[in-house]
């Protein structure tokens, strides 16, 4: 099998994850894009939409998207690179939460020799 370089991973959608850290009494300051305790995403003007969203992982036992997942690819990897494979883990992700999770497209990173290259200080006029 060759090597992956994009797929899509079924993540939680950003109001889910601001929700559930919404319940968090130690929440208590308002400071730029993180939960406040007792309040909804609606007060922000700003969504995170990065990959860092709790995605399902594949697994024996646990929910039905998990155990969806694992059908599809084993303990391979968090995603699928199928996107219908990964809409029909949505489909088993909303039988039990519904509208908690999406599907995002990723692509892995590829490290070149650049990015292993030494950092240069500039000096400052």
């Amino acid at each position: 099998m060759p090597d992956l370089t994009s797929g899509f991973l079924v993540v939680k959608r950003f109001e889910a994850l601001y929700g559930a850290f919404a319940r968090e009494t130690k929440f208590d300051s308002a400071i730029y894009a993180l939960p406040v305790f007792g309040t909804t995403s609606e007060r922000l003007s700003v969504r995170y939409r990065g990959l860092d969203r709790d995605a399902l992982s594949p697994a024996r036992k646990g929910t039905l998207a998990e155990m969806r997942l694992g059908e599809l690819n084993g303990d391979r990897i968090d995603g699928t690179e199928d996107y219908e494979e990964a809409l029909d883990v949505l489909g088993w992700a909303n039988e039990e939460m519904p509208g908690v999770y999406e599907v995002v497209w990723t692509r892995i990173a590829e490290r070149s020799s650049t990015t292993n290259a030494p950092i240069r200080r500039v000096k400052r006029r």
